[in-house]
C-alpha cells in the first residue's frame, strides 16, 4: 500500500437489544496490515471476557470476515469464543498493495451474515474503493439494526490519477447507522478495544452526535432521573471537553480512552440537571453523546387489540389506528392518568388511558398513526402513596417504514405467546403465536379435532407476523400447532389447552364372570364415563397387564380380548378405574369347560421284538380333551432316567417306527400324553429277540505243536437261549475221539495230536437262527516216514525198478530229497523230490545205498534201501 496517515475511525450504531447476537470482526488482510493483527490478537481477550461477564450483550455468535484485494474472504463463524481467538490468530498479513481497499465489500458481507443488533468492528489501514456499496449498506443498518465500528490505521494518498478515496464514506455510514467517528493512531489501538468493551457489555437506549464543527462550541445537555450510565466520545486533532453542572462543579468521570484523535469518558452518579459541555479540537470536531436511561414503563403498539407486551411492537404501524399497551415496571403503586403524544412536527395529541380489566398495572389506548411523523411519549400519572403527580418522556419514536431494497431472506421462527394453559369446561379461547420470516410465510394452525377461527397480521415489517386462533365451547383437553413456512424452511410451536371441570364418575359397564369353553373367545368390558379423565388397569390373579385403553371423548373403554381359551387365562380379572378424585375396583371370575384330562390304554405292558424285522409300537390315547400331544422317551432295563428314544427309531405321533430293530432297541419306552388338564404316562417293556451271537471270536486259525493243549471259545449270547456244540469232519467231537472236551461256556479242551489238524466249529441256534464260528486248528510235528519192507531191494540189470519213500505224516508238509552212496563210498544228491525214485534200464554201476530224507521245520526223517544189481 501506498503512503499512509496513520490513524483510526471508529463507528457504532444504535439498536435496542435482540434475543441474539453476534460480535463480528471484519480485518483487511493485506500486507501493511501485520502491526495491526498483532495488536487485535493481543487485546482481543478483553472484549471477550467482557461478553462473558455481561448480562445484557446477548452476544452468543462470534464471525470473522477476512478482506484483500481484490476478494472478500469466506467467514468464520462460531458459538465459541474460543474458535473465534484460533480464527483470528491463524489470519496473515500478506498482498494487496493497492490503495483504497474493498472495505466496504467486507463490511457488507458482515452485516449479511451476522445476527441482527450485532456488534461489528472494522479493522483497516486505507480508505474505501467501493463507495457504490453505501446504499445498501444503509439499508442494511436500517433492517438489521447492528451496530458497525471501524478502526482505520491509516489513510491514502493520491499517487498520479488513481484516486485516493476519502474518509468521507465513513462517516456517510456513521450517519446511516447512526454512529460516530474515532481518529486514533496505531499506536493507540490498543485503547480502541477499551471502548470497544464499553460498547458491547452495555446496553445504550440512546445515542446522538453533533457536528462536525470547527470552532468551540457549548452543548446543554439534559440528565434526567432515568439516566443511568453515560459516556461522550469526542474525535478530532487533540480534542477537548470540558462538563459542568449548574453550579459549575465538574462531576466525577472515567476514562475510556485518550489519545491525539479520540477522546472518550464516562461519567457515574450523575445527578438530575441540566449539564453544560464546552467542546473543540484543532480542526474539525464531533461529540457523540451515549446514554443509558431507563424508562419505568413499558409500551408496545398493535393494530389489532393486544392482551400483552408479547403481541406488540415497539414501533407502530404506519397509517393504521394503532392500538397501545402501557405497564408499570417495577412500581405498584403508580396509576397512570393520560399519554401526550408529542410529534416532530410539533402537534401534540393527549389521550387519556383505561387500566386493563385484567391486569392493573397494565393500561390501554389508541391512535392513528401518521407515516411522516416521529413522536414521544409523555406519560402523567399519580403516585398513590402521596398523592404527588409525575411526568415521563419516552425515547423518540419512530413508525415502521419498508427498507429501500429487499430485506434478508429469514427461514420462520415461531414463538408460541400463550403457554400451556386451563380452561373452563364449555368457555372461550383465545391464543396467539408470533412469527418471525421472510418473505411472508404461510401461518396455519393445523387441527383436525375442533373447528376454529383464526387470522394472521403483520406486526413489524418486513418480517414479523401475528397469528391469532380463536376457539369456542372448549370441552376436551387438546394440543394446538401454530406453524408456519416459506420457500426457506418451516417451524412451529405447540400449545397444551386443559380443561377444568366438576368431577364426573359414572361406570358405564364393569366386567361379569364368564364360563369359556376350551379354545374358544370371549372379552372382558370394563368402561366409566369420568372427568378428571380416568385411567384403567387390568389385573389377571393380582398380576398387571399391558392392556391399553381407547378413549372416547370421556369415555374410557378397556376390553380384555381372551383369545382360544386355556387353563393359564383362568383366574380372578381385576379392573381398576382410577382418576385424581375417585377409584373403584371390579372384579370378574373366568372359568374354563370342555376339557379332559389325557388317559392311555395300558392294556400292552409287554412286548417281544425279534432282529432285523420291521416293527411298530403304539400309544393308544384313549381319552383327553383338546387333543393331547404325545411324546416319546426311552431308557434302558438297566437305567433309570429317560432320554430320547434312538435315533434311527421314527416317531409318528402316538406310534413308534422300528424300520430294523435291533439289540439295542430293548429297554422301556415310555409315552407321555400332555393338554393343558394334565399329563399321564405309560411303560412298555420291549425285549428283543436275537439269534446267538459269539462274545469271543476265535482267531481263524490256531496254530498248536503235537502235545500242546489247545482251547477254543464258543460263548454265546442269544434270546431266548441257544443249543451249542462242535463238529470237526462233519460229526459231533464226541464221537470223532475221547479226548475233546467241553465246559459250561462250551470251551473245546484237547492235546493237540498229528492228527488233530482240520476245521472245528462252535454251531449255536434258537428260534431266531443259527450262528457257526469256525476255527482252523494247525498242529505243528516232524515228518515220519515209513519203513522200507523189504529194506534191500534187488532187480537185474536193464530192468526198471521204483524205490518207495512213504511220508506218514508232517506238518508243515515236508520236503523230500534223494542221496546215493554208491559202492566206492562216494554220495551223490538226486535231483528227484518226490516219494518214489523210479530208476529205468538199471546199470551194474546204480547198486548200491539209497537214501530218503524228508524235512519240516519240526525236524527231519530218513529211511535206507540197499539196491542190489543182479548181473
Amino acid at each position: 500500500m501506498g503512503f499512509k496517515l496513520y490513524m483510526c475511525i471508529l463507528l457504532l450504531s444504535f439498536s435496542r437489544i435482540s434475543y441474539q447476537k453476534s460480535l463480528t470482526f471484519v480485518i483487511d488482510t493485506t500486507e501493511s496490515m501485520k502491526a495491526e493483527l498483532e495488536v487485535i490478537n493481543h487485546h482481543v481477550s478483553s472484549v471477550i471476557n467482557g461478553v462473558q461477564n455481561s448480562n445484557v450483550s446477548n452476544i452468543q455468535n462470534y464471525i470473522v470476515v477476512p478482506f484483500n484485494y481484490p476478494d472478500v474472504q469466506s467467514p468464520i463463524s462460531s458459538s465459541n469464543p474460543g474458535d473465534f481467538q484460533t480464527a483470528l490468530s491463524g489470519l496473515r498479513a500478506s498482498g494487496g498493495r493497492d490503495c483504497p481497499e474493498n472495505s466496504l465489500a467486507g463490511l457488507q458481507k458482515a452485516l449479511e451474515v451476522s445476527d441482527a443488533e450485532s456488534k461489528i468492528f472494522l479493522f483497516s489501514d486505507a480508505y474505501a474503493n467501493d463507495h457504490s456499496k453505501l446504499f445498501e449498506i444503509r439499508r442494511l443498518c436500517e433492517t438489521t439494526k447492528s451496530q458497525v465500528s471501524i478502526f482505520l490505521s491509516g489513510s491514502c494518498v493520491q499517487v498520479g490519477s488513481r484516486s485516493a478515496g476519502s474518509v468521507q464514506v465513513y462517516y456517510d455510514v456513521a450517519s446511516a447507522c447512526s454512529g460516530v467517528v474515532f481518529h486514533i493512531g496505531p499506536a493507540y489501538l490498543r485503547h480502541g478495544f477499551k471502548f470497544m468493551k464499553e460498547i458491547v457489555t452495555e446496553e445504550w437506549t440512546d445515542i446522538s452526535t453533533e457536528g462536525p464543527f470547527m470552532d468551540e462550541k457549548n452543548i446543554p445537555l439534559s440528565v434526567t432521573p432515568q439516566t443511568r450510565n453515560l459516556m461522550l466520545a469526542v474525535t478530532g486533532d487533540f480534542p477537548s471537553l470540558e462538563v459542568l453542572d449548574e453550579e459549575g462543579n465538574p462531576p466525577l468521570f472515567k476514562w475510556v480512552t485518550d489519545t491525539r484523535y479520540a477522546m472518550v469518558v464516562q461519567f457515574m452518579n450523575l445527578k438530575q440537571g441540566t449539564y453544560n459541555l464546552k467542546v473543540s479540537s484543532r480542526n474539525s470536531t464531533r461529540l457523540t453523546i451515549f446514554s443509558k436511561k431507563v424508562f419505568p414503563f413499558e409500551y408496545g403498539f398493535s393494530t389489532r387489540v393486544p392482551r400483552n407486551l408479547k403481541e406488540t411492537s415497539k414501533r407502530p404501524m404506519p397509517g393504521w389506528t394503532n392500538h397501545f399497551i402501557i405497564t408499570v415496571t417495577g412500581n405498584d403503586n403508580i396509576r397512570l392518568d393520560s399519554v401526550n403524544f408529542l410529534n416532530s412536527d410539533g402537534s401534540n395529541l393527549k389521550l387519556n388511558v383505561t387500566e386493563a380489566k385484567e391486569n392493573s398495572v397494565m393500561y390501554r389506548g389508541s391512535l392513528f398513526v401518521n407515516p411522516r411523523y416521529k413522536f414521544q411519549m409523555e406519560i402523567s400519572g399519580t403516585n398513590i402513596d402521596n398523592s404527588e403527580s409525575f411526568s415521563v418522556v419516552s425515547s423518540l419514536i419512530e413508525p415502521q417504514k419498508n427498507g429501500p431494497s429487499e430485506p434478508k431472506w429469514i427461514p420462520p421462527s415461531v414463538e408460541m405467546i400463550d403457554s400451556d394453559t386451563v380452561v373452563e369446561f364449555g368457555s372461550d379461547l383465545v391464543v396467539a403465536c408470533r412469527v418471525t420470516a421472510y418473505p411472508r410465510p404461510v401461518i396455519f394452525w393445523p387441527d383436525t379435532t375442533a373447528r376454529y377461527d383464526f387470522e394472521n397480521m403483520l406486526l413489524e415489517m418486513p418480517s414479523v407476523y401475528m397469528s391469532y386462533m380463536t376457539l369456542n365451547n372448549i370441552t376436551a383437553n387438546i394440543t394446538h400447532n401454530c406453524e408456519a413456512q416459506n420457500t426457506l424452511g418451516k417451524d412451529a410451536k405447540s400449545i397444551q389447552i386443559s380443561v377444568h371441570r366438576n368431577p364426573v364418575f359414572d361406570i358405564i359397564q364393569k366386567p361379569e364372570d364368564k364360563q369359556i369353553e376350551f379354545g374358544e373367545r370371549n372379552k372382558l368390558i370394563c368402561e366409566v364415563l369420568a372427568f378428571p379423565e380416568a385411567t384403567i388397569k387390568w389385573y389377571h390373579n393380582d398380576t398387571l397387564m399391558e392392556e391399553v385403553a381407547e378413549k372416547v371423548g370421556e369415555h374410557v373403554i378397556s376390553v380384555i380380548e381372551i383369545n382360544n381359551m386355556s387353563l393359564d387365562k383362568v383366574g380372578v380379572y381385576t379392573c381398576d378405574v382410577t382418576n385424581t378424585v375417585e377409584s373403584y375396583r371390579f372384579s370378574a371370575d373366568v372359568t374354563i369347560t370342555g376339557i379332559e384330562i389325557p388317559v392311555i390304554d395300558s392294556d400292552v405292558s409287554y412286548i417281544k421284538l425279534n432282529t432285523g424285522v420291521t416293527s411298530d409300537l403304539e400309544c393308544r390315547i384313549t381319552q383327553g380333551k383338546p387333543k393331547p400331544s404325545i411324546t416319546w422317551m426311552f431308557t434302558t432295563q438297566e437305567a433309570h432316567d429317560f432320554t430320547d428314544v434312538p435315533s434311527d427309531v421314527i416317531v409318528n405321533e402316538n406310534k413308534l417306527q422300528f424300520s430294523e430293530v435291533k439289540r439295542e432297541h430293548r429297554g422301556v419306552y415310555r409315552c407321555q400324553a400332555e393338554n393343558v388338564a394334565g399329563t399321564a404316562y405309560h411303560d412298555i417293556i420291549a425285549e428283543v429277540q436275537y439269534a446267538p451271537i459269539f462274545e469271543i471270536v476265535n482267531p481263524k486259525t490256531v496254530e498248536v505243536t503235537e502235545g500242546s493243549p489247545v482251547e477254543l471259545f464258543c460263548r454265546v449270547n442269544a434270546d431266548p437261549q441257544a443249543t451249542v456244540h462242535w463238529e470237526t469232519r462233519n460229526e459231533l467231537v464226541y464221537d470223532v475221539d475221547e479226548r475233546y472236551r467241553t465246559d459250561d461256556d462250551n470251551t473245546l479242551r484237547f492235546y493237540a495230536l498229528w492228527k488233530d489238524s482240520g476245521k472245528f466249529s462252535c454251531i449255536a441256534e434258537n428260534v431266531v437262527g443259527k450262528s457257526e464260528m469256525v476255527t482252523n486248528v494247525n498242529v505243528l510235528v516232524a515228518p515220519y516216514i515209513r519203513p522200507p519192507s523189504p529194506e534191500v531191494m534187488s532187480v537185474y540189470g536193464g530192468d526198471d525198478i521204483d524205490l518207495p519213500c512213504v511220508i506218514e505224516y508232517g506238518n508243515p508238509r515236508p520236503s523230500i530229497s534223494w542221496e546215493f552212496t554208491a559202492a566206492n563210498g562216494t554220495t551223490y544228491r538226486l535231483k528227484n523230490k518226490n516219494e518214489r525214485l523210479r530208476l529205468d534200464d538199471v546199470l551194474l554201476s546204480q547198486a548200491g545205498e539209497y537214501h530218503c530224507v524228508a524235512v519240516n521245520k519240526m525236524g527231519p526223517d530218513r529211511i535206507r534201501i540197499i539196491l542190489r544189481v543182479l548181473p
